[in-house]
């Protein structure tokens, strides 16, 4: 694979990145959520091929990336993201301890995608409808005591579009003082740029989340 990307890049299938939403080890079953969109025009490849597969179609996987986990002894987690990011936070709802604390933010541009989601008792969900800028805002107004910070106490988890990312890593590091050590932060997606555009910037200076 790696020999096609510098040959014979046009000989590389198709791909989409997408979030395990669940694995059943038992059964050999995969869960991933696909949106697809009903304006047209606005089908994208992986969307496309979800109206149209059947059992028993064939796709080929590779992975997984990442290898984010909620730590088991955080005393406050932050999860923060954007539609694209609502499978891994969902997930990660469901793999924390009945015990945790913390919050989950999430941002949608239509109240009809704010999804009911299984969460701890003491992870406070809330949907940011609207313009995206509205999801900064909402982390900012957060109450997550500096203690808690010095003593690297809170854990985060922060992935939404390449551009507000970047802003809430200022936040979150210059402005809050949470160790970078302490963030699983990256873009899960740029605005103006298609799946493959995106991933090749990630090598480029625009596509960099951690300036330094």
């Amino acid at each position: 694979m790696d020999r096609l990307r510098i040959e014979a890049p046009e000989l590389l299938p198709a791909r989409r990145t997408y979030t395990v939403r669940r694995w059943d080890d038992a059964n050999e079953r995969l869960w991933i959520d696909v949106v697809v969109h009903n304006a047209p025009g606005q089908h994208g490849l992986a969307s496309d091929w979800a109206t149209r597969a059947h059992e028993g179609d064939q796709i080929a996987l590779m992975g997984a990336g990442g290898g984010y986990l909620p730590h088991p002894e955080a005393d406050l987690h932050v999860l923060v993201g954007d539609h694209a990011t609502v499978p891994a936070i969902a997930a990660a709802l469901e793999a924390m301890p009945s015990s945790a604390r913390g919050y989950a933010v999430i941002h949608v541009e239509d109240e009809a995608d704010a999804l009911a989601l299984a969460h701890p008792e003491g992870i406070s969900l809330e949907w940011v409808v609207g313009a995206r800028e509205g999801l900064l805002v909402a982390v900012e107004t957060l109450d997550i005591p500096h203690d808690i910070i010095e003593r690297r106490g809170v854990h985060v988890f922060c992935h939404a579009e390449r551009g507000l990312t970047k802003q809430l890593r200022a936040h979150l590091v210059r402005e809050r003082g949470i160790a970078r050590e302490d963030i699983s932060i990256s873009a899960y997606w740029a605005l103006g740029r298609v799946e493959d555009r995106f991933q090749a910037e990630k090598r480029e200076a625009i596509g960099r989340i951690d300036p330094d």
